[in-house]
């Protein structure tokens, strides 16, 4: 038994051959079966380290008071009071870089967070929010939809739609649709330890980026990276938001500062209401069918901010914002388009991305066009799919798995959803079930094709928690925007789907030869257009916006 490791020197020697014969997969003793994942036991039993869990010698606490208002100054600050609180040691301005927006704040640190806390608390803080405090998600409404009249940047322009639309006998439908921003909620809070000291620099913690971790900690101490420590730990949630770098330059700056290890710590609030988010939309989609219900022309057209251009007076979307939007139906006229809005709120990645607002519009307004032309909806989609393998195989596989099309049970309704995200497609049907008066969610099937499966339980585990956190964003949680700053601030208002709200979930993966995709984000994108889809077919209600209160259908 020898490790890599010891292998590596003599393996560096040899010369690889230039065209290797690879293993039929009909050999593979490891790929494509289950197998049980290590970490468990540990994450079960109490052992697993996460980042809130690191303890490093002589190490202070720091909770950070920010504007609840983004990008607020601070004007002046009294902290007497919270420099009375027993085991306060210092009280320090600081600041991040929250993606080109530097985000000013006031720590308390402390022997202990929760010293830290009161002493926070303790502060008296007068802050500059300008004219911020004016916006509102109604005037950020208000803004998308005036943005919507404009032409915006092309994507894609397939045929001739304003033709196709406007020809004589065609059936016309328009439908808009709004998602809202969003939390990434992690079950652990941001958090970060740093220590800058001498030569040397050391972080602890869980992130999703230790390599863009390791070059900040390198240019912010003027080190060299091999003086760069990064000890990396188990993480309690990520969804994007543990790529960024903001909360280890917080702790950065105020071990500089003071000289010793200090572990940032944001508690719940901090989490909802300070972001990055991921960005609310609006999408806008009109469409044309014939006389015999066929689809002759789409157009769809995205108002929202985009995370790779957030300044500056460039007002070109990049085509990532068009994710999630299924340039693989065969429309003859299809045309695609981007209008890009700019705000003072941060955006980041989020799982899903732009698939997770695209798609809500997209596929629901299929279901809509299904409608119109009075077909299935889910035979509507492979009729537009015939000469894509992929999509076919998953939704057969999810009308097999959901009896789509036997007859339907008593007071119950279906929906469905596809989608690709990394290379992954996801076929979804949600059904849900009038009980009691009230419409629940009661089962989702999902199939899914990432090409060459390795460990097939994990891609069902990820597609499985990928389908929660759609429910939760489907109809659980959405943030507001009021005075300037997030309404939303715990669970009790910014509400997470509990277990005994999670309807049953059967995951089929599709075998397959295609090259190994991403399965963590795909199983996400679906859930909420099959759920409204799904609640149509039951109630003959559309739901355009998100987040809807199930209760209330």
């Amino acid at each position: 038994k020898l490790t890599y490791g010891e292998l590596v020197e003599k393996a560096r020697l040899l010369s690889p051959t230039q065209n290797p014969t690879l293993k039929n997969p009909a050999d593979f003793k490891i790929i494509g079966k289950s197998l049980p994942r290590r970490d468990i036991p540990k994450k079960t039993n109490g052992e697993a380290i996460f980042g809130m869990d690191c303890k490093v010698p002589g190490m202070l606490y720091a909770s950070i008071q920010r504007s609840p208002v983004f990008l607020g100054k601070v004007v002046s600050v009294n902290d007497a009071a919270a420099k009375a609180v027993p085991g306060v040691k210092h009280v320090l301005k600081t600041q991040r870089d929250v993606l080109g927006a530097i985000r000013e704040g006031v720590a308390v640190i402390a022997n202990s967070f929760w010293a830290a806390e009161q002493g926070r608390k303790a502060l008296e803080i007068t802050w500059d929010n300008g004219d911020l405090e004016n916006w509102s998600t109604q005037k950020i409404r208000d803004d998308y939809k005036k943005a919507a009249t404009q032409a915006g940047n092309l994507f894609s322009d397939i045929g001739n739609f304003d033709q196709a639309f406007n020809s004589p006998k065609t059936i016309k439908l328009e439908a808009s649709y709004e998602t809202p921003y969003q939390s990434h909620a992690c079950m652990e809070p941001m958090n970060a330890i740093v220590s800058v000291k001498g030569d040397l620099c050391e972080f602890w913690g869980s992130t999703q980026n230790p390599n863009g971790v390791r070059s900040f900690l390198s240019k912010f101490s003027g080190l060299a990276e091999e003086k760069v420590i990064i000890n990396y730990t188990f993480m309690g949630g990520g969804f994007g938001r543990r790529s960024g770098t903001d909360v280890v330059e917080e702790a950065a700056d105020l071990s500089k500062k003071t000289g010793v290890p200090i572990q940032v710590v944001w508690n719940r609030e901090d989490d909802i209401t300070q972001g990055p988010f991921r960005a609310c939309s609006l999408n806008v989609c009109r469409a044309a069918l014939d006389e015999n219900g066929n689809l002759t022309a789409l157009d769809h057209k995205i108002i929202c901010q985009d995370i790779r251009n957030q300044s500056g007076d460039d007002m070109k979307a990049t085509h990532a914002i068009a994710g999630g939007v299924n340039t693989e139906y065969a429309i003859p006229n299809f045309r695609m388009s981007g209008v890009l809005r700019k705000f003072y709120i941060p955006i980041t990645y989020w799982r899903g991305v732009y698939h997770s607002t695209n798609c809500f519009a997209h596929e629901s307004f299929m279901d809509e066009l299904a409608q119109a032309a009075k077909k299935d909806p889910l035979d509507f989609r492979l009729g537009l799919l015939k000469e894509h393998q992929r999509y076919t195989q998953v939704l057969k596989a999810v009308a097999e798995q959901s009896l789509w099309h036997q007859p339907r049970k008593k007071d119950s309704g279906k929906g469905v959803a596809i989608v690709e995200r990394s290379g992954a497609f996801v076929a979804l049907v949600a059904e849900v079930q009038r009980i009691n008066g009230k419409i629940k969610v009661v089962k989702i099937n999902a199939s899914i094709d990432c090409g060459t499966t390795v460990n097939p339980d994990t891609v069902k585990a990820q597609t499985e928690g990928a389908i929660v956190m759609g429910l939760t964003a489907a109809y659980k949680s959405g943030l507001t925007i009021n005075g300037g700053k997030v309404v939303e601030k715990n669970f009790d208002s910014y509400k997470m789907l509990l277990m005994g709200e999670c309807p049953e979930i059967v995951v089929t993966v599709v075998v397959s030869n295609n090259p190994p995709e991403g399965a963590g984000e795909a199983g996400l994108p679906p859930v909420a257009p099959a759920v409204v889809n799904a609640i149509f077919e039951l109630t003959g209600k559309r739901i355009r916006a998100l987040p809807f209160r199930l209760e209330e259908v």
